[in-house]
């Protein structure tokens, strides 16, 4: 009987241990995770800014480019002007 304790024992502690080991290992994944998904929430907003501001550098490229379209701004008044164009 005392034999059989010992061994209950020994397979208790050894269940024990590895149930520390698996919620050492969970608690490593989830702060992880957490750190995985601020960083992802970082970028996913830089992204999104950087659409904005090339958004925006878009249009107003397209904006100047369209000056070069208007023959009454043409800087060199010539009738048959092509400057600048594509």
């Amino acid at each position: 009987m005392t034999e059989q304790c010992f061994v209950c024992c020994g397979i208790q502690n050894y269940v024990e241990e590895l149930l520390r080991l698996r919620e050492s290992q969970l608690a490593d994944v989830q702060a992880q995770h957490g750190r995985v998904s601020e960083s992802l929430q970082v970028v996913e907003t830089e992204r999104k800014t950087e659409k904005v501001e090339l958004e925006t550098v878009v249009v107003e490229l397209q904006s100047q480019l369209s000056v070069f379209d208007d023959p009454a701004i043409c800087h060199c008044k010539q009738s048959d002007c092509n400057c600048l164009r594509y």
